[in-house]
């Protein structure tokens, strides 16, 4: 049976409109494997090697054992945890539709008994991605702000993109438009792979309470107690995220807050691959951005993508890369470290860029200021010689005497 067909019985068997509450089954069918393998011994940072295994499937069968189980687990947590605890679990599961269960068991036992039914037969290999599925077939992919579900083939290739960057020992990657988090699915998984060594923190931010809570339920499950999800919106609150490392991202599409969460991205300054209307590439209204991303070399790669990817949609995207600019971070270090700094403009004449800066500065009313190239100098971090290897004698520093006194 097709996911469509599925979600064709489940509103059938529903009375109640709030279709993707059902999907809190499937969610908590995944977490009660996953507390199985954990009692078997697997360790908590190897479950994404395990969560999606078909020999560790099962099926609820009926009410009563949805039920039970449900009691079970609010036990233990009290055992384990305590009540503060089990309220936080009780208040995030409601968020994504327990509630809205247990008073549809109520007035309607034998349409849940027949969705329960449906869901064991049909989903006997489950999955995050199948769960995934679900969620997006039952909300539908235009929720009303023009912003439609990343395809699974999509993700898993901006997930690969991801992993084949270097990173540190932390990585910290966000989306600011995180939906149901399909692509950053995929790209924790990708990098676990890649990069096993690394502790992966995630970060996203969504408007819809259901959305942001389902997100990070499922990616707990593979990340656990490193995924921070926001409710809100991106482009107006502050979150006090750390820096990071990589974003990714496919907004909301309406012709133009696509381009501000762009620029939203831009101010990042960190590695990012961003789905946009293939209008990014030849607009107008786009041009200053464009030249932009262009002039401070942050713009990689423009990739085209197949018409009719997204479901629903005719709507033309690319893939876009973005990469961290070190002059930003040059810059940054010079204004901390109370110097001075000018970018070389290399289109114009460069040694009349020079002694204009050099004249700007120096003067025989005022202390003689030492003039030096990134190389010579140690007084500001060891970050400042690392950036210089990669960029080069783009930069003139002068040291402020006055302002370092």
């Amino acid at each position: 049976m097709t996911i469509e067909n599925v979600a064709k019985r489940i509103k059938e068997n529903l009375t109640t409109k709030d279709y993707t509450v059902i999907t809190f089954i499937l969610y908590f069918k995944l977490h009660l494997i996953k507390g199985w393998m954990l009692k078997r011994g697997i360790q908590q940072s190897q479950i994404w090697k395990h969560i999606n295994d078909e020999k560790h499937s099962f099926n609820l069968k009926n009410v009563e054992n949805l039920e039970s189980h449900l009691r079970n687990e609010f036990n233990e947590l009290n055992r384990l945890y305590g009540y503060k605890v089990v309220n936080i679990v009780k208040t995030k599961w409601n968020e994504l539709g327990l509630d809205t269960i247990k008073k549809e068991i109520e007035i309607n036992k034998n349409g849940i008994q027949n969705i329960i039914e449906l869901l064991d037969e049909e989903f006997k290999h489950l999955t995050i991605d199948s769960t995934m599925d679900l969620f997006e077939e039952l909300n539908g992919s235009d929720r009303g702000l023009n912003d439609y579900f990343t395809p699974t083939s999509l993700s898993k290739l901006i997930g690969k993109m991801v992993s084949s960057k270097e990173y540190g020992n932390t990585v910290n990657i966000y989306d600011p438009s995180i939906g149901m988090g399909r692509l950053m699915y995929h790209s924790v998984m990708e990098l676990k792979e890649k990069h096993p060594l690394s502790v992966i923190n995630v970060f996203g931010v969504d408007l819809n309470t259901r959305f942001a809570v389902f997100t990070e339920s499922l990616l707990s499950l593979i990340n656990f107690n490193r995924v921070f999800i926001e409710v809100g919106n991106t482009l107006k609150d502050n979150f006090n995220f750390p820096k990071m490392d990589m974003c990714i991202s496919n907004p909301a599409y309406d012709g133009k807050i696509e381009y501000e969460f762009l620029e939203h991205i831009k101010n990042l300054n960190c590695k990012t691959f961003a789905i946009l209307p293939n209008g990014f590439t030849f607009q107008n209204k786009v041009k200053k951005l464009r030249k932009e991303l262009m002039d401070n070399n942050l713009l990689k790669t423009v990739v085209q993508l197949p018409e009719k990817l997204f479901k629903n949609t005719n709507i033309a995207t690319v893939i876009i890369e973005l990469d961290n600019n070190p002059l930003l971070e040059v810059e940054k270090l010079c204004i901390n470290n109370k110097l001075d700094f000018l970018k070389i403009d290399y289109s114009k004449d460069v040694k009349s860029q020079i002694k204009e800066f050099e004249e700007k500065y120096i003067s025989t009313e005022e202390p003689k200021r030492e003039i030096n190239l990134i190389e010579s100098r140690n007084k500001i971090t060891d970050a400042i010689n690392q950036l210089h290897r990669m960029i080069g004698e783009n930069v003139l520093i002068i040291e402020d005497t006055k302002r370092a006194s």
